[in-house]
């Protein structure tokens, strides 16, 4: 018998996600939307950085420095999608 494929907790994820995007917007407001030039391999690796001194910190804090390193990787992948159907969209404008 097969085994059911566990999946994390996305629901409660999503939510605390979204939560701490809306908390912050506003002090950074939608800067990173169509933000190509930004630095995401430097801003990804510093929450990186936090996480690594996770073995320091309470629960709470933890679940928050992690929620830091989706956020920072939703808003990429978001980008890039962007990216890759605005080229669609000017392949087929052929622009």
């Amino acid at each position: 018998m097969l085994e059911k494929c566990e999946q994390p907790a996305w629901g409660r994820i999503v939510e605390d996600c979204k939560e701490k995007i809306e908390k912050k917007f506003p002090d950074y407001g939608n800067s990173w939307v169509d933000n190509f030039f930004f630095d995401w391999k430097s801003r990804l690796q510093g929450e990186v950085n936090e996480v690594e001194q996770l073995s320091d910190l309470s629960q709470e804090e933890k679940i928050a420095e992690l929620e830091d390193v989706i956020n920072i990787c939703a808003m990429r992948i978001t980008n890039l999608l962007k990216l890759r159907w605005d080229e669609v969209v000017a392949e087929r404008l052929g622009i």
